[in-house]
């Protein structure tokens, strides 16, 4: 799983770089609400409320480009659901 979840950064950097400068800020968004998301996964102590905001927040961010970047939604929704799938 870890190798996966590495693969799946890796893609989600590719795609955030391709963005235009325009929609720079809303690639930072999605870059820091994944970060926020790996990080509460990988706490010794989990707290799954924090968790769960912090997907909420990666999926919210993400919405907005749902037709305009549908690999970027791919991406996210499969580390989404690996994080979940982790019993997170």
């Amino acid at each position: 799983k870890k190798q996966e979840l590495s693969s799946l950064i890796l893609e989600l950097k590719t795609e955030l770089a391709e963005f235009p400068e325009s929609q720079k800020e809303h690639a930072k968004s999605i870059a820091d609400f994944t970060k926020i998301s790996l990080d509460e996964a990988i706490r010794n102590e989990k707290d799954n409320e924090l968790m769960s905001i912090a997907i909420s927040g990666l999926n919210s961010s993400v919405r907005h480009f749902e037709a305009s970047h549908i690999n970027l939604t791919k991406i996210t929704n499969s580390i989404t659901g690996l994080l979940s799938n982790l019993g997170i």
